[in-house]
């Protein structure tokens, strides 16, 4: 998307607060605070759903916690996957929950 002279954030209010409940989750993430970090992302997601990157944050927490729910992790890195294709660290995360489940062989294709 081209945003002409201003920074896209200035054309798009939702893109900034996304941006910065994002930035919010990998501090929080960072510290270990997975519920609060989880809220963050959503709220990121829930302002812009099409960003890949709180979605991989989002995967974090669950893969994180201290009795990881997998499921859901997969699930969020698997978004991150078909959001941005092409962005490897998608693929290594998804493997990681998958071997981490016991899917080797979706492992190993991720």
């Amino acid at each position: 998307m081209l945003c002409s002279a201003l920074p896209c954030s200035e054309m798009n209010p939702s893109i900034t607060e996304s941006e910065e409940h994002h930035r919010r989750g990998f501090q929080l993430l960072s510290e270990s605070l997975y519920p609060e970090a989880r809220e963050q992302f959503l709220k990121a997601i829930e302002e812009n759903p099409n960003r890949a990157a709180p979605h991989l944050g989002l995967g974090q927490t669950y893969f994180f916690q201290k009795n990881p729910d997998l499921k859901e992790a997969t699930k969020a890195f698997r978004r991150v996957v078909e959001l941005k294709p092409e962005w490897v660290e998608g693929y290594h995360w998804l493997g990681s929950a998958q071997e981490k489940s016991g899917a080797l062989e979706e492992a190993v294709t991720s």
